[in-house]
C-alpha cells in the first residue's frame, strides 16, 4: 500500500501514525509474514482506533454545547 500517497492527505499526527501501522499490517499479512487472522484482529483494532478518534474530533467541538442543554435541562 503506498502510505506516501496517503499521508500527504492527513494533518494530524495521531492518524498519520495509525495509517503507518495499518499499511505496515496490509503489507505484512499480503507478503505472507503475517496470518490472515492475525491480519484481521490487527485491522479491526485500527478500526475502533479511527472510531474512537472521529468520535472525539466529532463531539469535543460541541462539548460546551452539551453541557449547557444538560444544566437547562436540570434546570427546567
Amino acid at each position: 500500500m503506498k502510505y506516501t500517497i496517503l499521508k500527504k492527505e492527513i494533518k494530524s499526527k495521531a492518524l498519520s501514525h495509525i495509517v503507518q501501522s495499518l499499511c505496515d499490517t496490509y503489507d505484512r499479512a499480503k507478503s505472507g509474514e503475517l496470518k490472515t487472522k492475525d491480519a484481521s484482529n490487527e485491522i479491526t483494532i485500527f478500526k475502533h482506533t479511527i472510531q474512537t478518534i472521529a468520535l472525539d474530533w466529532m463531539y469535543s467541538s460541541k462539548l460546551n454545547s452539551i453541557k449547557e442543554i444538560k444544566q437547562a435541562e436540570s434546570e427546567g
